[in-house]
């Protein structure tokens, strides 16, 4: 018989590798299903196939199942070296793009003041000021 397990799973599931654990054991399981980040934190879990599959599936995603905290563990850690990597990236990136409105911003400032000498000399010109 075919059932449905619809779970939400709360804890250190979001950024550490969860969900792709998650929907390779449903692989494994044969099932259907989904896995999706939830905006309070959890994860919302959607999977159908067999009784019994099912039933094993459940036990299996139990962030409290040693196997499943061991994998996260070791995606947390590798994805903490990619994020940081990111971030020095990102950094270089916005310091380079501040240096250069920097420049684009004194020359701004110098083409005005170019233009409002210019405009003070045509009102001189016309004895306005």
């Amino acid at each position: 018989m075919a059932l449905r397990l619809t779970a939400f799973v709360s804890g250190k599931v979001q950024v550490a590798g969860y969900r792709s654990i998650v929907i390779d054991m449903a692989n494994a399981f044969s099932l259907k299903g989904r896995v999706e980040n939830r905006n309070d934190g959890r994860v919302k879990i959607i999977a159908e196939g067999e009784d019994e599959k099912i039933k094993w599936f459940e036990q299996a995603i139990d962030i409290k199942n040693a196997s499943i905290m061991d994998q996260m563990n070791e995606n947390l850690s590798g994805n903490m070296d990619q994020m940081l990597g990111k971030q020095d990236c990102l950094l270089d990136e916005v310091r380079d793009v501040n240096l250069k409105l920097d420049r684009v911003t004194e020359m701004d400032i110098i083409e005005l003041k170019s233009d409002m000498a210019e405009v003070k000399a045509a009102l001189r010109a016309k004895g306005i000021i």
